[in-house]
């Protein structure tokens, strides 16, 4: 697996500090919205709280999706958060629990951005009856991050530091096919 072992001490403490004023921007948008918004609210909303922070982003980018070194089609990331060093950072917010299709599908955005994107995020933002009345959870918020071999792996927050996240969809048991076996003889 992945580490975060920086390739530099100075890179690592860069990066950190703007995936967590990304994931306090977050935390803030679902402070203030609560639950039961569809997507693309909290999409907008976290807009807000990036033009507000002059941090800049493009909204709904098409990210080319390859087949070897050809073109096959596009994917459209929710938002991409340029931050000062140059290297592009996909956001995909979702409101339904997490599946391995939705790591899948940031890790295919990280992929088709080539050597300009090392990072991604994605946010989840707990829906009714996900959490109890009196408190709200928080977010929640996994840092994708690739390594030197173009490997993506998700981390996620745990008290104060980032631990790997290993809470992968189990896969589907296969289907069985072709005729059941009677499991009655022939009467005969």
């Amino acid at each position: 697996m992945a580490s975060l072992e920086p390739r530099t001490a100075t890179e690592l403490r860069e990066v950190r500090k703007h995936i967590e004023e990304i994931q306090k921007l977050a935390h803030s948008v679902y402070n203030t919205l609560g639950s039961g918004y569809d997507e693309i609210i909290y999409k907008e909303a976290l807009m807000v709280e990036f033009r507000e922070a002059h941090t800049p982003y493009e909204r709904e980018r098409y990210v080319p999706i390859l087949y070897g070194k050809r073109v096959i089609g596009t994917g459209k990331a929710d938002i991409v958060v340029i931050p000062t060093e140059g290297l592009s950072v996909p956001i995909e917010c979702k409101k339904t629990s997490l599946k391995e299709d939705d790591r899948q599908q940031l890790r295919t955005y990280m992929k088709g951005m080539g050597d300009e994107c090392a990072h991604g995020i994605l946010i989840r933002f707990p829906q009714p009856g996900v959490h109890k009345p009196e408190k709200i959870d928080p977010p929640e918020f996994y840092w994708a991050r690739k390594d030197g071999d173009g490997n993506v792996e998700f981390y996620r927050r745990e008290e104060n530091d980032w631990v790997p996240d290993d809470n992968k969809q189990k896969p589907k048991p296969k289907r069985k096919t072709g005729m059941k076996a009677s499991t009655q003889g022939n009467a005969g």
